[in-house]
């Protein structure tokens, strides 16, 4: 048979290839050949061989010499490549799925259009490779060398490219969507046109010759370098891979992050007004203190997110929008009001509710630690042994709550409404009440220890048994002379002898201030 009728061979696919007639000539009679192993075949018949169209399917090749060979076409699908010499060889079109190329010399060798899909090319040298149109889903290229391959419109979608050498590669419209290129070396690299929707860009390495579209530079800059604080106003961040990015107090009013990866970021303080995060993934996100007033969720995964003091106001949700049930219920508090509702034992601690309608709602027992109810009506409503420490309610209306046994130690209950509340029992140790309507409220056996009750209206308040050790009584009004010499007697006694002593002894010039600040 002769060397030019090569391909006409149909049994190529089982191996080994023993008893191969191979022709010398035109004229020649045939001569049988043994090969006794795989390395001696190839020897035999190296870069003469013609094989293209060959159903070569998991064969063994590991450590053969096919350099210039022929093989497109060819179907090595599942083949053991390991180690093998494809220098210069022709794979056009070839299928090479799952195929294990570990550590194959593929240098100038001809991919084009070639399906690689799966295939196992780490720590392959493929530099000066043609892999244009390529296949490469899925393909595992960590550790590659693929410097100054063309790659243009080639199909990377999910590759791992990790430390995989890119320099001055073309990736030209390449679809690099999902593709790992974690430390890999992109400097002089043309991605002009290439989607790197979801791909990860952490650590990788350009310069100033990389070719980026915008957007994706930006993203490229944002995980490498961060972005706190960054002006990222109305940005197209669609799609993005941000895992882990720091994000902190940065301005994305009006920013499009359809789809993004925020898994782990930092966003605390960060400006989402009106942003779109729909069908992002946000898990294990900081969130706290961040602004996400009319923010679109629809389709979000909020797994685990922190969400402490976050501002959820007008934010757009859905059934598929995935919150854990703590801040679904503060979204729904927020947004739908909580009138009259059953909270007891919820816990809501660190919940932005500035403003929420809680009317005669029973929050007995509930633990709202750090909760922001600044401007919330709470008029009627059942706080029996809450837990309000480091609370901010000011301006809040407590107006007939049953507070009995509740922690409010540090709350911040600046000018609120207390009138007629229930107080009994409540622990309200350096509390802030400056301005608070305390009309009728009853304090009996209350701690007021530290608490600052300047400016306080306190008419018909009633504090028998209270702890008043240290608590500050400036400027208020209501108070009856009875209310007054008792507070003397119990404990507030020594600012006010401080004062006094001060204005005995001379200090003219500091008595209209004191007079002001110890009131008696």
């Amino acid at each position: 048979m002769k060397l030019s009728d090569w391909q006409e061979i149909t049994e190529l696919s089982s191996f080994p290839l023993e008893n191969i007639e191979i022709v010398e000539g035109d004229s020649a009679p045939p001569k049988t050949k043994n090969f006794n192993n795989k390395s001696n075949r190839v020897r035999e018949i190296g870069n003469q061989l013609i094989i293209k169209n060959r159903d070569l399917s998991g064969a063994d090749l590991s450590g053969t010499n096919l350099s210039g060979v022929n093989l497109s076409r060819a179907y090595l699908i599942d083949a053991n490549l390991i180690g093998a010499n494809l220098k210069g060889a022709n794979l056009r079109n070839a299928d090479l799925r799952n195929t294990d190329l570990r550590n194959a010399d593929l240098i100038r060798t001809n991919l084009r259009n070639t399906d690689l899909s799966r295939a196992n090319l780490s720590g392959v040298n493929l530099s000066g490779a043609y892999l244009n149109d390529a296949d490469l889903i899925g393909a595992n290229l960590s550790s590659a060398n693929l410097s100054s391959v063309n790659l243009s419109s080639a199909d990377l979608i999910g590759a791992n490219l990790s430390s995989v050498n890119l320099s001055s590669a073309d990736l030209n419209g390449a679809d690099l969507r999902n593709a790992d290129l974690k430390g890999a070396n992109l400097s002089e690299a043309n991605l002009i046109g290439a989607n790197l929707r979801n791909a990860d860009l952490k650590g990788a390495k350009i310069n100033e010759n990389t070719q980026f579209d915008l957007k994706w530079r930006k993203v490229w800059e944002i995980v490498n370098q961060g972005a706190s604080g960054a002006n990222l106003i109305g940005a197209n961040l669609i799609g993005a891979n941000l895992i882990g990015a720091n994000l902190r107090n940065a301005d994305l009013i009006g920013g499009n992050l359809n789809e993004a990866d925020l898994r782990n970021a930092d966003l605390s303080g960060a400006y989402l007004i009106g942003a779109d995060l729909r069908n992002a993934d946000l898990r294990n996100a900081n969130l706290r203190n961040a602004d996400l007033i009319g923010a679109k969720l629809i389709g979000a995964n909020l797994r685990n997110t922190d969400l402490r003091n976050a501002d959820l106001k007008g934010a757009k949700i859905n059934e598929n929008t995935q919150f854990d049930q703590k801040w679904r219920k503060v979204w729904e508090i927020v947004n739908q009001g909580a009138s009259g509702i059953n909270l007891r034992n919820a816990n809501l601690i660190g919940a932005k509710l500035i403003s929420a309608d809680l009317r005669n709602a029973d929050l007995s027992r509930a633990d709202l630690i750090g909760v922001n109810l600044r401007n919330a009506d709470l008029s009627g409503a059942y706080l029996i042994g809450v837990n309000l420490r480091n609370a901010d309610l000011s301006r809040a209306d407590l107006s007939g709550t049953d507070l009995i046994g509740a922690d409010l130690r540090n709350a911040n209950l600046s000018s609120a409404n207390l009138s007629s509340a229930n107080l009994i029992g409540a622990d309200l140790i350096g509390a802030d009440l400056i301005g608070a309507d305390l009309i009728g409220a009853d304090l009996r056996n209350a701690n007021l220890s530290s608490a600052n009750l300047s400016q306080t209206n306190l008419r018909n308040l009633n504090l028998k048994g209270a702890n008043v050790k240290n608590a500050l009584f400036v400027d208020n009004k209501g108070i009856s002379k009875s209310l007054k010499r008792d507070l003397i007697r119990r404990g507030a006694i020594k600012k006010l002898q401080t004062a006094r002593l001060i204005l005995e002894g001379g200090f003219e010039e500091k008595s209209e201030e004191y007079r002001s600040y110890y009131w008696i």
